[in-house]
């Protein structure tokens, strides 16, 4: 995915509803519910019905309204409707919100220069927290602009800040083909 793509998404449409980019606070929300959609790192290959209604009802509305609606009795039926919504194309709209979940989070292709590698410190893998801290310490945006930014968008912008100040770079079109075609050699994939 490239920026104009993170700052343009296509839009993604699950059982007639349209859902906005996935911003950095429906991920912390989906967390906060226990959503397997919340970690970037282990996103599923299915998930449950109920699981799937709860996250097109998250990502069709803003964190902020996502956050007071979800219980509330009005959500609750939104939600159901949802799910039976869901149910008559189950397996195609599963698949399209997890990819809609995976595109979300695709930033740059970027790699830790060899001498920050010795100095970087080791996280604890919370890629929402970092992102969020420095979203609002170092590049300066409000916590309420930093929850309602689109994540592809977030992931860019602190992958800049970073380029900036030396800690990584962003990788070429070239390198970017080079790791591709491991990735699908890895995979037993041919190359076409």
């Amino acid at each position: 995915m490239d920026y104009a793509e993170a700052i343009f998404p296509d839009r993604t449409r699950i059982a007639g509803t349209t859902l906005l980019p996935m911003q950095v606070g429906h991920a912390l929300l989906l967390r906060r519910l226990g959503s397997p959609l919340a970690a970037p790192t282990a996103l599923p290959y299915s998930v449950t019905l109920g699981q799937a209604a709860v996250a097109v009802f998250v990502f069709s509305r803003t964190q902020t309204r996502a956050a007071k609606r979800i219980e509330s009795r009005v959500g609750q039926l939104q939600i159901s409707w949802l799910g039976l919504k869901l149910l008559l194309a189950q397996e195609r709209n599963v698949q399209v919100l997890l990819n809609y979940v995976r595109r979300s989070w695709q930033g740059p292709t970027v790699f830790v220069p060899s001498d920050r590698k010795q100095n970087a410190q080791p996280g604890d893998g919370d890629a929402l927290r970092t992102l969020v801290g420095t979203l609002t310490s170092r590049i300066g945006v409000t916590m309420q602009e930093a929850m309602e930014l689109p994540l592809t968008q977030a992931l860019w912008e602190v992958c800049g800040y970073w380029a900036q100040e030396g800690g990584l770079r962003f990788a070429s079109p070239q390198e970017q083909e080079i790791m591709e075609f491991y990735k699908r050699k890895q995979h037993g994939e041919t190359a076409t």
